[in-house]
């Protein structure tokens, strides 16, 4: 069952940004008999007298791809969530990039490719262009 809100005395971890933990994590109270937690998304150092630790949590994007979410999981809860020690997962660096893509800018046969092959596709259009010089991918499109 998926739960999109932090409710007293409740059963359930929540998935939530830190933003939407603030409140929860500056009150520090419990507020379940039961086990409780929120997962909140990415690594943090959190000022508050809860229990809290860092966790990976297997998940699937909406393509169905495995994924892992790096989270902080919070306890909110008198009975602890318990998790499982697994072997640890190698983070890499990585940095975001945002393209606009105008379709009038795009032969017919990469369009075709930018949904399924995005990486790939881009990076042959900017080099056919010559818009960059040396492109490495690292990897491939999922």
């Amino acid at each position: 069952m998926q739960v999109d809100e932090i409710q007293i005395q409740g059963n359930c971890i929540v998935l939530t940004t830190i933003g939407q933990a603030q409140q929860w994590i500056s009150e520090s109270k419990v507020i379940s008999k039961d086990e409780m937690a929120i997962a909140i998304l990415g690594t943090h150092e959190i000022d508050t007298s809860l229990q809290f630790f860092h966790a990976n949590i297997p998940c699937r994007d909406a393509a169905g791809r495995p994924g892992i979410l790096a989270s902080t999981i919070c306890q909110l809860g008198e009975r602890k969530i318990k998790t499982t020690q697994s072997q640890p997962v190698v983070e890499r660096q990585c940095t975001t990039v945002a393209l606009t893509v105008w379709k009038e800018d795009w032969s017919p046969e990469d369009l075709k490719l930018q949904p399924t092959k995005p990486f790939s596709s881009s990076a042959n259009d900017l080099k056919r262009n010559r818009w960059v010089t040396s492109l490495k991918l690292v990897g491939d499109d999922p």
